[in-house]
């Protein structure tokens, strides 16, 4: 029997929730790594949910890629290229503690929880520059920047639509 309607998550619990994986893994996590995969996250939740975002938030078009204004303010006072952890977390069993209290606070259905598992897996531990390099080289951000220079700030919106149709469109190749 299929899961019901699909879940809608609060996208800085979500972030907790990645930062608390990552650092049960040992695996660092940058602000530049972790906008990157709410990105990758939420478009393949759009083709694999038929449109429904897994948050509310849309993502901007800016300089470095897909940025999340909402999560941005977190984390900026650390260099894009600096290691996010847990406050108040000392070891790893408590990162694992606070990874499982996150993940289960999400409530994601069977099919999310997957889905989520398999952005991590196939996006999580690429590096920084090649996030970067990638999600440069697709057309829902480079839609998004049509008339603006390289160095130019943004905060054009990445359209839910454009996102859909383009990762979408990879599935059936």
């Amino acid at each position: 029997m299929p899961d019901k309607q699909p879940t809608t998550v609060n996208i800085k619990e979500l972030a907790e929730y990645l930062i608390a994986r990552f650092q049960a893994e040992g695996v660092p996590i940058t602000p530049v790594k972790l906008q990157k995969l709410l990105y990758y996250i939420q478009a393949w939740h759009l083709v694999y949910e038929k449109g429904h975002p897994l948050f509310n938030d849309q993502p901007e078009a800016w300089v470095n890629g897909p940025v999340y204004k909402a999560v941005f303010p977190l984390y900026k006072n650390r260099f894009m290229y600096d290691s996010i952890v847990l406050a108040g977390v000392k070891d790893d069993a408590e990162a694992r503690a606070a990874m499982e209290k996150k993940f289960a606070a999400l409530k994601l259905n069977q099919e999310q929880a997957g889905l989520l598992e398999s952005v991590i897996q196939a996006y999580g531990f690429l590096e920084n520059e090649k996030l970067i390099l990638l999600s440069h080289s697709e057309k829902p951000w480079l839609e998004a920047r049509v008339g603006l220079g390289p160095l130019e700030k943004s905060a054009k919106p990445i359209s839910h639509d454009t996102m859909r149709a383009f990762y979408g469109a990879r599935v059936k190749k």
